[in-house]
């Protein structure tokens, strides 16, 4: 079972391995990261069984269930957040540090502004998390991520975060699998296994 984004896997994968372990004894989980693309690519080329991606795309090659939908949040250094929301159009206008392009958050940015007929200024393309808040921690530009991925610096003062509005930029959370493969033993029941722990936690 593979996941997107280091705090996806932070916050659900021990808690994931815990329930499997009780529940499922029989089953052997290996838990694995990498961007939601990058996923989608593996699980085409048969290298993972299941995956827990953003925004996985309608292909009758790959099933896919809903788990719930994400929130995505302006992440800047402490001292430059002066209201509770920001306008999306003001985020696009600032220095922006986004990963690569194909990367669900990136895609989500630029779609968005090119509906609203604006080139996003994205100044650095970095495909680490830590280094993107390390950047913005410095002051070097601000960040669009997911909250749960900066919740610990937001709270410990090293990072502020702010709601987007207008429009809001929202993500979509799905298991997905190959429909190339036949189901494995127990594969309904991991599934479920997957999907009340992420209730518990989110």
């Amino acid at each position: 079972c593979s996941s997107d984004l280091p705090a996806l896997m932070l916050q659900v994968g021990p808690e994931l391995a815990l329930q499997v372990r009780d529940r499922l004894p029989q089953v052997v989980l290996s838990l694995v990261e990498d961007m939601s693309h990058v996923l989608v690519e593996a699980l085409g080329r048969g290298d993972i069984d299941l995956a827990l991606a953003f925004d996985v795309p309608a292909h009758a090659d790959l099933a896919r269930t809903a788990l719930f939908e994400d929130d995505l949040v302006l992440v800047t250094p402490p001292d430059a957040a002066r209201s509770a929301s920001v306008p999306f159009e003001d985020v696009i206008e600032s220095p922006l540090v986004l990963p690569e392009a194909g990367d669900t958050v990136r895609d989500l940015v630029v779609r968005t502004a090119q509906g609203l007929g604006i080139t996003p200024r994205i100044d650095f393309e970095v495909r680490s998390i830590a280094a993107i808040k390390r950047m913005i921690g410095r002051g070097v530009a601000n960040g669009v991520l997911p909250f749960a991925s900066v919740v610990e610096e937001v709270r410990s003062g090293v990072l502020a975060a702010r709601p987007i509005v207008s429009p809001a930029l929202t993500r979509t959370l799905y298991v997905a699998a190959s429909t190339r493969r036949a189901s494995f033993r127990n594969e309904l029941a991991l599934v479920g296994t997957i999907r009340s722990t992420l209730a518990s936690l989110v």
